[in-house]
């Protein structure tokens, strides 16, 4: 799975620290060059890192989402029931302070 250009641009101080602890598997390594081990743990650790890093931040990013969505489907004012009596100021006041704190904990 592949980041996005924003999650690139929020981890791109950990993306490079992350290419700094493989730098040195670009250079040719073989079976008896010492300190392999140590090299393939630290690799493995910085990947494990980022990745739980990565997999935390996303799915922050989709509950964000979801909430953002809700929000903005929400319906602020219906229409008040009754038909043809028109609400006087107060009784429209109540019915709409009712709407919205029936919408904030929806949301909430």
């Amino acid at each position: 799975e592949s980041l996005t250009d924003v999650e690139k641009m929020l981890f791109s101080k950990k993306l490079k620290q992350l290419r700094d602890v493989l730098e040195p598997g670009y250079s040719p390594l073989n079976w008896n060059s010492l300190g392999i081990l140590e090299f393939v743990e630290t690799c493995d650790n910085a990947i494990n890192e980022f990745q739980s890093l990565v997999n935390q931040v996303q799915k922050n990013s989709s509950i964000i989402e979801k909430v953002v969505t809700q929000i903005s489907t929400t319906s602020v004012i219906k229409e008040p029931p009754g038909g043809d009596d028109v609400l006087d100021l107060s009784e429209m006041f109540e019915y709409v302070e009712k709407q919205r704190m029936d919408h904030v904990e929806e949301l909430v």
